[in-house]
């Protein structure tokens, strides 16, 4: 496969008008955090991860082979002085420690790397080389070549990410599938996988642009030749399906590093969500609604889900005072619809995003809320509530508008390039210079390579066969013609 092959066989995750229908069910379940639904399997229907029992074993597996590549680089280090002299005593003192350890299983080898029996020196040594180092604190398994060979090759530059989703128990096979064909071919290497298989993105491959047709070539020969096809799944819901199993995402390139592929859609998904749901309730607050057969305009049935909200709230949170007897009152409904008509538009701002979200760090409820005096109380109408409002408005909207879905897509599109995001939506737009790059050197390099091999044809020597020498001979004039 070619990069330009590559490019056009990524698809666009939102060519498919029916994600509308996932992302909002996302945001309805949960409206301050959409991003455990991006990588959650649950909105894909039929979609049960199968275990094996033989999953140990393949774990074993695994590690051993990692373990052995590892000790290996270690007595190379050791042998052959190839990092700074301090680095080299460390890894001599850890040579003569691993000559001693031949682990048979992957308990055996986390007692080896975490030096329970060692001495201090060799723990030392442990700490500074040990090749599980990169996200040790992390839930995920980071594998590195960098950190198997001892340091002793730079990582390449990560640019893209390669999603698999697939069985728990297949994260191993296809880990250890992938470092040998990575060797045979001479590559570095760096993923990490989830054990459980609770999400949809198991294992991330992470790439620069050079080798990224290489690593998606490995991983097709490593389905094809075990037979995968029935215990890989569908990747997470933003990435770029290829051949329909391998997701593509592009590694943000944002100052600081803040966001991830889908922590970074997440905060645009959820902006484009609040802006098209705002623009439309501020376009029809005043179209009646038939709600269990009781007649009202859409704003009077935004303020009194906004104050059963409140109501809620001033009974179960620790920063309300209020008896029952007041929240039964008229005149503290009266006070709380009055505040909520006087501060509708702030409402709505809150909403769309002009105002920045309740702090849940922070101990004072004021901030970012609406304040409503109710005697010598105050009343807090927080982001919590309008949230909660404006679900039901989602609802009442998709219910009831068939252009909603396409006027939600065509904003996630518009305004994607302000979030760096191509017009496909799995791809940054740092991605296409990257990519064009590589196209063009590729094409360079072809035209090179058919240049080379037309020159070398031309200089080919080919014998002459006997009657053509005697023809030669005849034209210059040493043998007479017949």
């Amino acid at each position: 496969m070619t990069c330009k092959e590559l490019v056009c066989a990524i698809e666009n995750p939102l060519d498919d008008i029916s994600i509308m229908d996932d992302l909002i069910d996302i945001y309805l379940e949960r409206p301050d955090h959409i991003y455990s639904g991006l990588v959650k399997n649950d909105f894909y229907q039929n979609q049960k991860k199968k275990t094996c029992v033989y999953g140990e074993k393949l774990r074993d597996d695994f590690y051993l082979a990692i373990f052995r590549d590892w000790k290996e680089a270690i007595q190379h280090i050791s042998r052959k002085g190839l990092l700074s002299k301090e680095e080299n005593r460390k890894a001599r003192i850890l040579s003569f420690y691993l000559n001693g350890c031949n682990p048979t299983n992957y308990d055996e080898i986390m007692e080896v790397l975490n030096g329970e029996n060692a001495t201090i020196e060799i723990r030392e040594a442990l700490t500074d080389f040990r090749w599980d180092l990169l996200g040790s604190f992390s839930s995920w398994k980071h594998i590195d070549s960098r950190y198997i060979y001892g340091r002793t090759h730079k990582r390449n530059e990560i640019s893209h990410r390669l999603y698999i989703n697939c069985d728990s128990y297949l994260s191993h096979f296809i880990g250890l599938e992938f470092i040998k064909k990575c060797k045979e071919r001479r590559l570095k290497f760096y993923f990490k996988f989830d054990g459980r298989a609770e999400r949809d993105d198991t294992m991330v491959f992470y790439s620069d642009t050079k080798n990224l047709c290489s690593y998606i070539e490995i991983l097709e020969e490593i389905k094809d030749e075990f037979g995968l096809e029935d215990s890989l799944y569908n990747p997470p819901m933003l990435t770029g399906k290829i051949h329909g199993w391998i997701g593509y995402g592009s590694e943000p390139n944002i100052v600081g590093n803040r966001y991830s592929f889908n922590s970074l859609r997440e905060l645009h998904l959820t902006k484009c969500i609040h802006k098209e749901v705002g623009s439309w309730v501020r376009n029809h607050l005043g179209i009646t609604l038939n709600l269990n057969g009781r007649r009202m305009s859409n704003q009077s049935y935004i303020e009194q889900v906004l104050l059963n909200c409140v109501e809620e709230s001033a009974r179960n949170s620790i920063y309300y005072s209020f008896c029952e007897d007041e929240l039964q009152s008229v005149e503290f409904r009266r006070a709380v619809l009055t505040g909520i008509r006087n501060h509708f538009s702030e409402i709505l701002d809150i909403f769309e995003g002009f105002k920045d979200q309740f702090d849940d760090q922070s101990d004072d409820v004021s901030l970012n809320s609406v304040v409503i005096p109710f005697h010598d109380k105050k009343i807090y109408l927080s982001i919590y509530h309008v949230r909660e409002a404006f679900c039901k408005q989602i609802e009442l909207l998709r219910g009831n508008d068939p252009q909603f879905r396409e006027r939600l897509r065509k904003r996630i599109i518009m305004t994607s390039p302000s979030f760096g995001i191509s017009a496909n939506y799995a791809v940054d737009m740092n991605s296409i210079p990257l990519f064009r790059k590589q196209i063009q050197s590729e094409e360079k390099e072809s035209i090179q390579s058919s240049t080379h091999k037309s020159r070398v044809k031309r200089r080919e020597w080919i014998p002459m066969t006997d009657e053509e020498i005697r023809q030669a001979r005849i034209q210059l004039g040493y043998e007479k013609k017949d």
